[in-house]
């Protein structure tokens, strides 16, 4: 999923599709913005999620460059292009404009941001924020079956992530202390955040931290 990104040929479409939903100050307000991607057939859940990555700045609405990343997530889905919807924005769909919410903006190449200046590496915290755990709790919802999720059943949407199936693999290894290729609710929640903290930049840790 790294090499997710926006064409120049999609983006002429994207803001076409923009200006026929009749922006308000450069932006779509939240109704309006919902309303043109529910025609898209996609479920409930799969919109929502769709929402929480592409309102980058949190404001309830969606410049172009918020409302292209929803519409390339949604014909993603749509042409099976993805899995499901990531838990994080890939590295090749974020703004160049939006980068100052993702970190540092130094050595940005328009329009589309690279993942993180390789001077400037990220480190992980460990601490998971409400809003990441909640969509982790929801995606392991998801995947889960008898309250674990297995790794046979998440192998395809691990492999989607776009850290590779090496990292992929590895995290898995640290979270699952007993080595029962399966983990619960917490487990999930940390091989997420450690795999989208990998996304932008940060190391794989070679242990997890004191319990």
């Amino acid at each position: 999923m790294n090499n997710l990104a926006i064409t120049a040929d999609e983006q002429r479409q994207y803001q076409q599709h923009f200006v026929n939903a009749n922006p308000v100050n450069g932006r779509l307000p939240g109704a309006a913005a919902r309303a043109n991607l529910m025609q898209s057939g996609l479920s409930t859940q799969q919109l929502g999620e769709i929402w929480e990555l592409a309102d980058i700045d949190k404001d309830g609405a969606l410049d172009l460059d918020e409302y292209s990343v929803a519409l390339k997530l949604v014909f993603s889905l749509l042409a099976h292009a993805i899995p499901a919807v990531p838990p994080v924005l890939p590295p090749g769909l974020i703004p160049a404009s939006k980068y100052q919410h993702f970190g540092s903006s130094a050595n940005l190449s328009p329009p589309y941001a690279s993942p993180r200046p390789a001077d400037a590496p990220a480190a992980l915290e460990w601490y998971v924020s409400e809003s990441d755990r909640a969509r982790y709790q929801q995606l392991f919802a998801q995947h889960a079956r008898g309250g674990h999720v297995r790794l046979l059943d998440v192998d395809e949407f691990l492999g989607g992530l776009g850290v590779g199936r090496p990292a992929a693999t590895q995290a898995w290894a640290l979270v699952d202390v007993r080595k029962y290729q399966q983990l619960n609710q917490e487990q999930f929640t940390y091989l997420l955040h450690i795999l989208s903290a990998h996304l932008r930049g940060a190391p794989l840790p070679p242990t997890l931290p004191p319990a």
